[in-house]
């Protein structure tokens, strides 16, 4: 087994595009932990009104199908959109299960962003304890 460091993580990514996304694993943990945040925590930020920038990194069709109001930036295109987002902002990533968004973290931690969280079980996890009623799939 190889073991990634930070900086290699998106690189493994890449390497790995001819993959489809359902069989990717999660990035190793020792290169996703400390970006990562709950849904309980995601939850009470929201409910302090506290300001953080959600932003969902699945595919359009996803995002139409179930969101929780963050703005669409889809994984394939946040190498060239990421200038679109503050550094200095707090935002938090989501895709489906927590996989892309783990990815795309990495990717901006990289780049200098110091406030950057993936959402642990993504939107899938938010459905299961936060919001039933939103679909899932």
């Amino acid at each position: 087994m190889i073991a990634f460091t930070d900086g290699d993580c998106l690189t493994w990514y890449i390497m790995q595009s001819a993959v489809t996304l359902a069989s990717l694993s999660a990035p190793q943990s020792h290169c996703s932990m400390r970006f990562e945040i709950t849904v309980l925590q995601l939850k009470e930020k929201l409910d302090k009104g506290e300001r953080v920038r959600l932003i969902d990194v699945r595919e359009p069709f996803e995002h139409e199908y179930s969101n929780i109001g963050g703005t669409l930036m889809p994984l394939n295109q946040l190498r060239r959109r990421f200038k679109e987002l503050d550094s200095e902002e707090e935002i938090v990533l989501y895709c489906h299960r927590g996989n892309r968004s783990a990815y795309a973290a990495n990717f901006l931690a990289q780049r200098g962003f110091k406030k950057v969280k993936t959402l642990v079980g993504g939107i899938n996890g938010w459905s299961e304890k936060i919001d039933p009623s939103l679909p899932r799939y």
